[in-house]
């Protein structure tokens, strides 16, 4: 069995094939090792500095795999970048997600810096998925939420919405 991590802006950032011997019982399954045509480091702080010695930070992945932009949201892909403080012809990507390093520097996912989720093979954005609703006239409050199983897997989402012109109205609309 492999295993492999990746984001979609970035092919492959690490990959493995499972052995028993590097399964730790104590914590998740790792996600694997830095494949050799990435570099990824971890963000330090809110000033967007890498350091490779943490325990754990926000992933941030250099390659020659790294995609161009993003469409059709190219302005979100580059405020995603971050300048490589060992050389300003290079950047990094942030990937949102929070790995650990272990000692054997097998990366072991965490989780993430905000609240997207994965429904189904694709990630959605709560707080855009709340924007949207927001801006129908007969909302005054919204919530979205992502309802998860037994696991703690991600299953649906659900979109609270409150109107003070009446249940009635807002239901028949939405």
């Amino acid at each position: 069995i492999c295993s492999s991590y990746s984001q979609s802006e970035h092919w492959r950032i690490s990959s493995w094939f499972l052995d028993e011997n590097l399964c730790r019982s104590d914590e998740r399954i790792p996600v694997g090792y830095t494949s050799p045509d990435s570099q990824v480091a971890l963000l330090v702080d809110d000033e967007d500095r890498t350091s490779g010695d943490l325990p754990s930070g926000e992933v941030v992945v250099n390659s020659c795999l790294l995609a161009m932009g993003s469409w059709p949201d190219p302005v979100a892909f580059n405020e995603r970048l971050v300048a490589d403080p060992d050389d300003s012809t290079r950047t990094f990507f942030r990937t949102g997600d929070v790995l650990r390093i272990r000692d054997d520097g097998m990366l072991v996912f965490v989780g993430r810096v905000d609240n997207q989720v994965k429904i189904n093979g694709w990630r959605i954005e709560p707080e855009e998925v709340e924007r949207a609703a927001q801006q129908h006239p007969l909302v005054d409050s919204v919530a979205c939420h992502a309802r998860r199983d037994e696991s703690g897997r991600a299953e649906r989402l659900v979109l609270y919405a409150v109107s003070y012109a009446g249940r009635e109205h807002l239901a028949a609309d939405l």
